[in-house]
């Protein structure tokens, strides 16, 4: 009997790859187009062509971090399907990688918006974590799950036991880092200056909602997966 393959990313998920990367590619757009109205740094005209750029190079940056996640067979996975997982780190190593090599390329653009000023310059540096952590860490780490689970169907080595089990942590972590980011979001909103605090609102809540939307759509998607096994 043919060993069955890991599939690939793009050639099985190549739609919630898109949509991903364009998610993730608005928030770091967003953050560049707060700290312009915040800071008034660059003129409109540069401001807004390195927002754009900004995007760009995120949405690009997202969707390369998912080539690595080629299709690949161990031919011994029909009787331990283990065996697969040191490939699998690997690809989830190389995409996590890639996304943070964009987070940085990303940050430094918008540091450069900001004027390299120190003040903007925490907030930039926490968003850009947040956003790599997201979009490399739990994207990828989710994408890898799904794809073993696949080949844990298909060699008839799942458990839904443990499926449930894992999907539940996930769900709890999610919820419980969002509550304390947007904890602290609110407590940075409350120090802000009277006459910007409109502006900094709209950051906050329209960020964090968006951002919760993004990664709850990622949870979702694992979900349909995981239970289509």
């Amino acid at each position: 009997m043919t060993a069955p393959a890991v599939h690939s990313v793009m050639d099985r998920y190549r739609g919630f790859a898109v949509v991903s990367s364009l998610g993730f590619a608005c928030l770091y757009a967003e953050l560049a187009a707060f700290m312009h109205a915040t800071n008034r740094v660059r003129p409109d005209g540069e401001a807004w062509l390195l927002a754009g750029a900004i995007f760009v190079v995120a949405a690009a940056g997202h969707l390369a971090s998912f080539a690595p996640a080629r299709e690949f067979t161990i031919p011994d996975a029909m009787r331990q399907a283990s065996l697969v997982l040191p490939e699998l780190t690997s690809q989830l190593g190389k995409g996590v990688g890639v996304v943070l090599v964009t987070g940085v390329l990303c940050g430094a653009i918008t540091l450069y918006l900001a004027g390299f000023d120190a003040t903007p310059a925490y907030s930039i540096l926490n968003n850009t974590y947040v956003f790599v952590a997201a979009g490399g860490v739990l994207l990828h780490c989710a994408v890898t799950y799904v794809r073993y689970g696949a080949l844990l169907y298909a060699v008839k080595q799942d458990s839904y036991v443990k499926v449930i089990a894992a999907s539940g942590l996930l769900a709890l972590i999610i919820l419980g880092a969002f509550a304390f980011m947007i904890s602290l979001d609110i407590a940075w909103l409350g120090a802000a200056p009277a006459a910007l605090h409109g502006l900094y609102g709209l950051h906050v809540y329209g960020r964090d909602l968006f951002f919760f939307t993004l990664v709850v759509g990622i949870y979702g998607w694992h979900l349909r997966w995981m239970s289509d096994h």
